[in-house]
This record gives structure tokens, sequence and C-alpha cells, in this order.
């Protein structure tokens, strides 16, 4: 009986911003909404960010494989809240905007 030996090829990984579980799937947006209330939880390391349509949204941070996104991203959103300007949430990998997100998009 031959021996199986197995023949193949391991494709790098992808090379994202952002990790999650489908790194090729596409990023999806939120309807533009008012930032309530936002807040960083440190015991799961995530920002929550609290829309005027009551969704709360969360930010995994450990996921991001740069510091400058990350401080770009905060820096958005305490800009955002502060004036009270509309923003759409993207959520990477086809995830949910309604209830994760990894950027936003500044509407006003």
């Amino acid at each position: 009986m031959a021996k199986f030996v197995p023949s193949f090829k391991v494709e790098p990984r992808a090379q994202v911003s952002f990790s999650t579980n489908n790194p090729f799937g596409r990023d999806r947006e939120s309807v533009p909404v008012i930032i309530e209330l936002l807040a960083y939880n440190a015991d799961i390391r995530t920002i929550e960010a609290t829309g005027s349509d009551g969704r709360k949204r969360q930010c995994r941070i450990d996921r991001f494989s740069d510091d400058k996104l990350l401080k770009q991203l905060t820096s958005d959103l305490q800009a955002a809240y502060n004036t009270g300007t509309e923003v759409v949430f993207v959520a990477a990998g086809g995830n949910d905007p309604n209830v994760w997100f990894y950027n936003v998009i500044i509407v006003g």
C-alpha cells in the first residue's frame, strides 16, 4: 500500500488593515447616524458607539494591524461625537454594520 504524502501550496495570508474571519468579504455600511454615546470597554478592549438609531456598535481594537488607522478612527469618532455630525459606520468582512465597525465615514 502506498503512503499518502499530501502536496499542496499554502497561500499567503490576506494583507488587510483590519482582521476578520472573512478577509475577502466586502465592507458594508450603516445608514447615517449621530453618535450619542462613545465609550471604551477595557475588559474586552472594544470601542462602543451608540447611535441615534439606538444601536450599539463595537470595534475590537486588537484586530487593527496598524496603530495609525486606530488613532485616525478614534480621532474621527471623537470629532463626530463632539460636533454631533452624522457618520456612516463601516464593517469589514461582510459583517453587520449595525453591530460591528472598523471605520466611519463623516457625512456632514
